[in-house]
């Protein structure tokens, strides 16, 4: 018999594996809202301002603003490298929400078995991930919103906008 491999999309079967997808999901989402309230808190403009502005924006749109925004209100220090962090920390965990989100959910075909991958742009195959890793990024997305959340209302960022004027 002949080994025969295709590839055929596929959604996964495991209701805890599409229940944590959409969690994931969702709560990128929230970090993505909560550096669209970063620009609006950089910028001193209203909310609705700022949601209007950022509409169409995405993740690194606004993570490149946020930065510059930023750099121009605080200079070069502190306060600019923590804002750094925070925003390569959202570019890594985008990242990896994009390669589940924009990679081809698929089975590979191998001699009648058929083995779960994600397919990237490049035709690459790799396991899908499980429920668990879906929930870490899921719980990390959700920790980083709430940090940045936390420290523009609260602390290092809420100081620094205190003790300077809007850009």
């Amino acid at each position: 018999m002949q080994n025969s491999k295709a590839i055929v999309m596929s959604l996964p079967q495991q209701p805890e594996i599409l229940k944590a997808f959409g969690a994931m999901a969702i709560r990128h989402s929230y970090l993505d809202y909560h550096l669209r309230m970063m620009i609006k808190s950089l910028t001193g403009v209203s909310k609705e301002d700022a949601l209007l502005a950022t509409k169409y924006q995405g993740s690194s749109e606004l993570r490149e603003r946020i930065k510059k925004l930023a750099k121009k209100r605080f200079g070069d220090g502190e306060v600019l490298v923590k804002i750094q962090a925070l925003m390569q920390r959202a570019e890594e965990l985008t990242e990896k929400r994009n390669d589940y989100m924009h990679s081809l959910w698929a089975e590979k075909l191998e001699e009648g078995t058929a083995i779960p991958v994600l397919v990237n742009e490049n035709g690459n195959c790799t396991p899908t991930p499980s429920a668990e890793d879906l929930n870490r990024l899921s719980s990390q997305l959700d920790s980083l919103a709430n940090e940045i959340w936390q420290e523009r209302l609260h602390g290092f960022i809420f100081e620094a906008l205190q003790n300077t004027n809007p850009a």
